[in-house]
């Protein structure tokens, strides 16, 4: 299969977020810094893609493919890919919550 960009189905809301990394000595050098309570934390901003966007996510079978199951085989990767964007999302930062999508398709 070819799986296409993923594109959303309007204007895109984003909305700002920051990280708070504790332990920067520690994560640029762990054989030499102990995480520790006494470092900075250190603010990093970034944007996101705002909670109840829409996107469209596309594929189709590659150029020739032909057998007797193509169309079982599209429903099935159809299908793979709903149960994946629900249970595991896309992109990083999943388990925070980034890239979960529910069910509302066509």
């Amino acid at each position: 299969m070819i799986f296409f960009d993923a594109l959303p189905e309007g204007a895109v809301k984003l909305e700002a977020d920051i990280m708070t990394p504790h332990f920067s000595p520690y994560y640029d050098k762990p054989n030499q810094n102990k995480a520790v309570e006494w470092y900075d934390p250190i603010l990093i901003p970034f944007l996101t893609v705002a909670a109840g966007q829409t996107f469209c996510f596309a594929f189709a079978p590659r150029p020739g493919y032909q057998n007797d199951n193509a169309h079982a085989d599209v429903r099935q990767v159809s299908a793979w890919l709903k149960d994946a964007l629900i249970e595991i999302g896309a992109g990083a930062k999943t388990a925070v919550g980034y890239g979960r999508f529910k069910r509302k398709w066509k």
